[in-house]
């Protein structure tokens, strides 16, 4: 965000994050996307490469890792590992037991019903 604070959003690839207005819901400044070297950085991958595994590379637990609750409704999910030229498919339980063995402890957002909120009318 714009004090410096890191996030990592993972979600399905047709999930629709709202940036503009995800600050509110996750109590922040205004996010950005994370500029290359400070990728490089926290999470040892460069742009167009970055994936849930990559918190792996996160030692300090600089970046708090937010989950899309939509994962958790498919029996696998996959990710690249560390480089996009590959896909792993895992369980959405294993990637809450990498999150805990790489000191991370994601927050959850539905993001369907954010975006259903956002579209209701007022």
């Amino acid at each position: 965000d714009k004090t410096g604070a890191l996030f990592l959003i993972c979600a399905l690839g047709d999930t629709v994050i709202p940036v503009n207005t995800l600050h509110k819901t996750l109590g922040c400044k205004r996010l950005s996307f994370a500029k290359p070297d400070l990728l490089l950085a926290h999470l040892g991958v460069t742009p167009g490469s970055v994936t849930f595994f990559s918190i792996i590379n996160d030692r300090n637990s600089a970046v708090q890792l937010i989950l899309d609750a939509a994962l958790f409704n498919h029996d696998i999910v996959n990710f690249h590992p560390l480089k996009n030229d590959a896909t792993t498919a895992v369980t959405p339980k294993a990637l809450l037991t990498f999150a805990k063995h790489t000191h991370h402890t994601p927050v959850t957002i539905d993001f369907k019903a954010l975006q259903d909120a956002a579209n209701a009318p007022s």
